[in-house]
């Protein structure tokens, strides 16, 4: 069954009135996260329900409780879907090995690939994002932000 995921663009003061809003709208039946940087592009994301996007890819344990959640969206060329994948699959090879990496889910929409990988801290995701094997590895533009459940 397709997933849905759905990015939120809230103002850092709004939290409170979008949280309500959300509970009353009684949450989709997806499971949501919060941003840990005001400046992220999204600051709340909803993962679950029923959607577009299909799981291309799971390795490890992305579903593990604890830790951060890093969400990324590439928004591809038409045509440039195969080097994505194989430059992400290069990416994965040196983040599964990195310490505090528990495991990630890719999904495919429409127009866009998102990765959610799971971490044991924001330690781990920035000294792991720091190494050169980890940074070179995917050249399609991203804004990733670090997320918990809200």
């Amino acid at each position: 069954m397709p997933t849905a995921i759905e990015p939120f663009e809230v103002a850092p003061g709004d939290d409170a009135s979008f949280l309500a809003a959300w509970a009353e709208a009684g949450g989709t039946g997806a499971r949501l996260y919060r941003a840990l940087r005001d400046d992220a592009e999204h600051r709340f994301v909803a993962i679950g329900g029923d959607g577009d996007y299909e799981i291309v890819h799971e390795h490890g344990r992305p579903d593990v409780e604890g830790g951060v959640v890093g969400i990324e969206s590439f928004a591809l060329a038409p045509g440039d879907d195969e080097r994505f994948l194989t430059a992400r699959d290069e990416r994965l090879g040196a983040l599964a090995g990195r310490r505090g990496f528990l495991g990630g889910r890719l999904y495919r929409g429409l127009d866009r690939f998102v990765e959610v990988t799971t971490w044991s801290s924001p330690l781990m995701v920035a000294r792991a994002w720091a190494a050169p094997e980890v940074a070179q590895a995917l050249p399609f533009a991203s804004r990733p932000a670090l997320y918990v459940p809200a």
